[in-house]
């Protein structure tokens, strides 16, 4: 039985709980936010390209992959970001939104994301534009004021009145039905949805993968769902109930680390949990795992991807963990190399006690079983295994089930070992 989703909290009361970033955290999410929106808007860029021009510490000197115009873009991106979440930082302490949900600002939304790549940043188009591959056509230049105008205002007046997952997805839509701006309105729109549900939130939200990275794994059921609004736009009606099921559906994932798994790489993890794990003694599944049956799940955060396999029990209470730390596994993993002992290499840490977190390189896998976490800020148990691996230039979201099953592998075959030379007579 597999674990990987998220417990059955709303999305309103995620955002309610929501907890602060950390610099490691903020920096790896911007990277995250950036490489996702220019891959939405079609440029090639790489996720590592984006996690350096992101300036993390984490990141080893190597060349930018992907031509100068995607590098711009996403720079451009993380412009975006720290432009709305620094707005949802202050409005935390301001209850009028007008000046954030204000045509200046979705302007100003637009310049920053589209600096140096048209001469018209922050400005309404002059004429008519066409979009290949859309049916409907677009408003005419001289209405596009009147337009944003009303759709801003729109948002303000129903701000208390509307759940915030209408009010993301109305905006993520609106602003693509009509494209204001001769380029850029997808980020305008993704921009500003997600600074509607950072305002709802009160401040920047926690987690990873982000939302566009979350549309870019669900790019089918996004364009659907623009076309389904833009449907029933023309028979009339406002309809945006399938890009509001997916945009909550992507923010609750993104707030419990929750990656969204393609149906090949879920079979092949519980193809090594059948196999693998399930496959030794009794006796040894419970050394390893706490317990005879077992499940597992898997959280991202960051560019790491964790998969957990334990008892039911254990994984219930390192989703507990996610929910009040935004972290299922606080202080065992760091965003950066301060304060962290790096580990560049496959490394099995049994029943070890961790007073500092730990830092792994790019492609580095590593198992944490049955180990105790004791920092500054938190004291707890892993009971049964986190097989640990980060992102890199190898390894991705669709295919680091590889690594794990050859991580479950080796661990299991060490740990058999090493009780075996336990037991024999000296």
């Amino acid at each position: 039985m597999t674990k990987n989703a998220s417990r059955s909290m709303s999305l309103d009361e995620l955002l309610a709980r929501r907890v602060e970033l950390d610099q490691g955290a903020f920096a790896e999410q911007r990277a995250n936010f950036a490489y996702a929106s220019a891959r939405l808007d079609g440029y090639s860029i790489a996720r590592q390209s984006a996690r350096i021009l992101s300036g993390e510490t984490t990141t080893t000197p190597t060349l930018l992959l992907g031509d100068e115009l995607a590098n711009k873009a996403a720079k451009n991106a993380m412009s975006q970001f720290e432009l709305v979440t620094g707005w949802a930082r202050v409005a935390k302490h301001n209850s009028d939104i007008r000046q954030y949900l204000s045509v200046e600002a979705i302007k100003r939304i637009h310049r920053v994301g589209m600096d140096g790549i048209i001469a018209e940043s922050g400005e309404y188009r002059s004429g008519g534009i066409v979009i290949e591959g859309r049916d409907i056509g677009l408003p005419s230049a001289e209405i596009v004021p009147e337009l944003v105008s009303n759709r801003v205002e729109y948002l303000v007046s129903n701000w208390k009145l509307s759940s915030v997952g209408h009010l993301a997805a109305y905006a993520l839509w609106q602003f693509l039905w009509i494209h204001p701006f001769l380029d850029g309105n997808g980020r305008v729109g993704r921009a500003l949805a997600y600074l509607i549900l950072c305002l709802k939130a009160g401040g920047p939200l926690p987690g990873t993968p982000t939302m566009p990275e979350l549309l870019v794994s669900s790019r089918e059921a996004y364009y659907e769902a623009l076309a389904l609004a833009d449907e029933a736009f023309e028979r009339g009606k406002v309809d945006v109930s399938a890009l509001r099921k997916l945009v909550e559906r992507t923010a609750t994932l993104q707030l419990t680390n929750t990656p969204i798994l393609s149906p090949q790489v879920q079979d092949r993890i519980d193809q090594t949990v059948r196999l693998r794990v399930r496959g030794v003694s009794g006796d040894l599944r419970k050394y390893l795992y706490a317990g005879d049956k077992v499940e597992w799940r898997i959280w991202q955060l960051g560019s790491y991807i964790l998969f957990y396999i334990a008892t039911g029990q254990e994984i219930s209470k390192a989703a507990r963990r996610q929910e009040e730390f935004g972290n299922p596994f606080p202080g065992l993993l760091s965003a950066t190399r301060e304060g962290a002992e790096r580990v560049l290499t496959f490394s099995i840490l049994q029943g070890a006690l961790l007073s500092e977190s730990v830092f792994l390189a790019a492609d580095t896998p590593v198992a944490f079983s049955r180990v105790r976490v004791a920092t500054e800020l938190h004291s707890y148990e892993v009971a049964g295994t986190v097989y640990a691996v980060r992102i890199g230039v190898s390894t991705s979201l669709k295919n680091f089930d590889m690594a794990m099953d050859s991580l479950v592998a080796r661990h299991i075959s060490v740990v058999a070992e090493g009780r075996r030379d336990a037991s024999r007579p000296r």
